[in-house]
Parts: structure tokens; sequence; C-alpha cells
């Protein structure tokens, strides 16, 4: 079993990670990113019904290149992929930040 602190340490980045997706710090197939690899960390069920969301979107989306992985990529392949990221991030908005909503009551105790 995981130390109590590293739990508590995922969950404070997990909770982190879901405030700026709503707010916009950070977009929401980035986001999601970083939630699937802390979904196992955080002591939640494996079948969380909000990390399971989030973790169909980036599966949906892990062909799209975001974060320092741009640097990979040739300016016109990048020019395609930004208008499918564009629409991604959309159509896959609102249902993400319900999931991170109600994710952020469940890692602080609330639910």
């Amino acid at each position: 079993m995981k130390e109590e602190n590293e739990i508590k340490a995922q969950r404070a980045k997990a909770i982190k990670t879901a405030e700026e997706m709503i707010s916009g710090k950070i977009g929401i197939i980035a986001g999601v990113r970083i939630m699937s690899g802390l979904r196992f960390d955080t002591e939640l069920p494996e079948d969380d019904e909000d990390f399971l969301a989030l973790v169909a979107i980036d599966s949906e989306t892990d062909d799209l290149p975001v974060g320092s992985e741009r640097e990979l990529w040739s300016a016109e392949a990048l020019r395609e992929k930004d208008i499918e990221i564009q629409r991604c991030e959309e159509l896959y908005h609102q249902d993400a930040i319900d999931a991170c909503e109600r994710l952020i009551l469940k890692l602080i105790g609330e639910v």
C-alpha cells in the first residue's frame, strides 16, 4: 500500500490539475493526460466513473501533439493537427470540466 503522504501529494496534484483545467489555465487534452497518469495514485476506486471519463478523452486524443511533444512535429503537420486539437478541446470541454468538478469533491473527501 502506498504511503499516506504520497497519496496526499498525488491527490493534491490531481486537484490542482483539475482546477487548472476548470479555470482554463491548461487545456483539456493536456489536463486529461496528467489526470490519466494520476488515476491509480489517488486511491480512488480503479473504476471511478469520473477518472474513466478523463481516461476515455485521453484515449480519443492521444494522437494529438500538446505540450513539449509539439517540438518534435513539423510546422505543417502542427497546422493540420491544431484544427483537430481545437475541435477536440471544444467537443470534450464540458464532459471534462464536469468530471473534474466531481473528482475535486471526491479527492478532498466531500463525497
